[in-house]
């Protein structure tokens, strides 16, 4: 594990329910206001801790919990990334992305109770949350589900349509997937575009940035999902960054490493938008 400043006050544990965290606190002679959770994607940064180097997003004052995706990391199945590409290429919705996306927004109470009592993290602190491609799905489930009340929340590269993603993922490897009815409610139970009023109604401001140079089917879904949820009633705000593509640290992203220009641009967007909420 490579020498990253931002990590030397790093807390780093497995939750009673078997989430595996990187928590960062704010700096000693600064005051949490408030809770933010991060969450990786299977793209570089593919780890709580890759992320946590990534995106340390250190402007602001509040604790960062990094947490493990199930099927990463630690949590990875034998066999590593050629077996989660085995399992894409078997059925990429039912054995790839339900159990990642679905199972980190059913674990993360569980985590976040523990985690809390753990460090002392007062249950009074506001929260926010932040997750990166399948991890910004899940943010932005646990948003519309409610499943705590976030003062705010904001992604990058998260996927609001996985129909779009996973066709376009097929294409990409020359290969088609089937779509059977079973299939297509659980792309669709994982997919917020599909339900912006839900979204709007949630009243969390959420912010979307996407790369420029983003090769997987994010833009487009992003772009239909501000504009919904905006005639809903909604707050919510689309970022493009220039230039930068989809994956936004090195391979094989599963370790911390100083923070590179595309990761310090992102970090940058992110805190910005945070900020204000966390003052």
């Amino acid at each position: 594990m490579a020498d990253v400043p931002a990590l030397k006050r790093a807390v780093r544990g497995v939750s009673e329910n078997g989430v595996p965290y990187v928590a960062l606190p704010t700096e000693a002679t600064t005051e949490a206001r408030g809770l933010l959770i991060l969450w990786h994607g299977a793209d570089p940064p593919r780890t709580e801790e890759a992320l946590a180097g990534a995106l340390p997003l250190a402007r602001v004052p509040v604790w960062r919990l990094y947490l493990g995706m199930p099927g990463h990391g630690r949590r990875a199945p034998a066999g590593g990334l050629e077996e989660m590409m085995r399992l894409g290429y078997e059925d990429a919705v039912t054995l790839l992305f339900e159990p990642r996306i679905e199972g980190a927004v059913a674990e993360l109470r569980g985590a976040m109770d523990d985690i809390r009592s753990k460090l002392g993290i007062g249950l009074e602190l506001p929260l926010g949350i932040f997750g990166f491609s399948q991890g910004g799905a899940a943010a932005l489930l646990a948003v519309e589900r409610r499943i705590f009340p976030f003062r705010a929340a904001a992604t990058y590269g998260a996927v609001t349509d996985m129909h779009a993603l996973v066709d376009g993922l097929a294409s990409f490897f020359g290969t088609s997937y089937e779509w059977t009815d079973p299939r297509a409610r659980l792309a669709d139970q994982m997919s917020v575009g599909k339900r912006p009023g839900e979204l709007a109604a949630a009243g969390v401001p959420i912010l979307l940035a996407v790369g420029a140079n983003d090769q997987l089917a994010i833009e487009g879904p992003s772009e239909r999902l501000v504009a919904e949820v905006s005639a809903a009633g909604g707050n919510i705000e689309l970022s493009i960054i220039p230039q930068l593509a989809h994956a936004f640290v090195d391979e094989p992203g599963e370790e911390s490493a100083p923070q590179g220009a595309a990761a310090r641009e992102i970090d940058r967007v992110v805190s910005d938008w945070f900020l204000p909420f966390f003052a």
